[in-house]
């Protein structure tokens, strides 16, 4: 057992050390880094009160920064002599996910893309940033209820992109990128310690329909269109029915189809659960959602790249500092490999090949079907 990362708290200038348990999960999944601390240090500090009312909090390891965000709850125990605080919270984007825009006089927004649109909405102090180009969207309509993440997050699936939480609380526009951790996570070789492979057909589906109609118009293409998508790696027939959430042409109703088909191979495909001593790579860098990194499993047949789509840091004084790390194949998200889920060449004639390239739809294509 070995505690090797200094983790402190800043709120209000004051910074909280001693932790006797840390946990901080991020995910390209979520738009939010989650994190929860746990101290039954009897010097607890009447200064570290201040964690209960703060706006704004700064948790990090050494001088790099974990999650800049909220103190959602604050929670203190006592029994006899024994004292147990836990403070728990998530970075700030988690404000675009809990509010709507108010002052906003439509609701409407023509002719901007996404990066653009989340910004117009955002009313919270929430930074949005993207990695990826964007096309322009003729028409985002908010529905009444929905918070500024509800809304982007409708059209980010017909675009194929993720929102992803950073570290100093912004929200990234992302879809795989090519950046690669330092060396590989190998069987029976430090760091790591443990791995679960999971192989599952479950959630598979094949064809895919989606079905559209569009605000304006009263052609049949425009009333009842229909797009299918197939998954060539299923010859069985177990369909599924996506109505589309956007205004959406032909294209972008094919694009729709195939980010839901290559999004399920992360639930319906090859994954595994990796863990490792420690929260870093072997150039020193904390494990990344979204990068990559080389698995070698023998005894699994398993030797090829795979993403990190997820990791959750953990340091407390019975297992010392280590990480669990939920790999995915690299398809998944939608970027470029070499191999399948078994090591197999990916086939270029697949739709989703290379779905990294931001014209990745094999097409130079607009959301609204036209030439970016």
């Amino acid at each position: 057992m070995t505690i090797s990362e200094d983790v402190s708290l800043t709120v209000d200038g004051l910074r909280l050390r001693g932790f006797q348990e840390v946990n901080v999960t991020r995910s390209m999944k979520e738009a939010t880094i989650s994190y929860g601390l746990r101290v039954t240090n009897p010097a607890w500090s009447s200064d570290a009160f201040a964690v209960r009312f703060a706006r704004e909090v700064e948790l990090a390891t050494g001088t790099e920064l974990m999650c800049r965000g909220t103190v959602d709850e604050y929670e203190s125990e006592c029994e006899e002599e024994k004292r147990e605080v836990r403070i728990s919270g998530k970075s700030k984007g988690a404000l675009a996910a809990r509010h709507p825009p108010v002052k906003h006089k439509t609701g409407r927004i023509e002719n901007k893309d996404l990066l653009a649109v989340a910004k117009e909405f955002t009313e919270t102090g929430v930074e949005w940033r993207s990695d990826v180009k964007l096309p322009p969207i003729p028409l985002v309509q908010r529905h009444p209820l929905d918070s500024v993440f509800a809304t982007v997050e409708r059209y980010a699936r017909s675009l194929g992109v993720m929102l992803v939480g950073q570290p100093d609380g912004a929200i990234l526009i992302t879809r795989g990128s090519d950046k690669r951790h330092g060396g590989e996570l190998a069987e029976g070789v430090r760091p790591m310690t443990s791995f679960k492979v999971k192989v599952s057909q479950k959630n598979k589906a094949s064809p895919t329909l989606v079905r559209n109609q569009r605000r304006v118009g009263v052609a049949a293409s425009d009333l009842r269109d229909e797009q299918t998508i197939y998954d060539p790696s299923d010859g069985r027939f177990r369909p599924a029915i996506i109505y589309g959430e956007t205004d959406q042409d032909k294209q972008s109703a094919k694009n729709r189809g195939e980010w839901q088909r290559l999004r399920m191979g992360a639930f319906g495909g090859l994954s595994a659960t990796i863990g490792v001593a420690g929260w870093r790579d072997s150039d020193g860098l904390l494990w990344e959602p979204g990068r990559l990194v080389f698995l070698r499993i023998p005894s699994e047949r398993i030797e090829q790249d795979m993403r990190i789509e997820s990791v959750t840091f953990t340091q407390n004084l019975k297992d010392g500092t280590t990480a669990e790390l939920t790999l995915v194949d690299p398809n998944t998200t939608g970027a470029k490999s070499k191999s399948g889920a078994a090591g197999g060449k990916r086939n270029k004639s697949d739709p989703g090949y290379g779905v990294a390239d931001p014209n990745f739809f094999g097409q130079d294509t607009a959301f609204g079907g036209e030439a970016w």
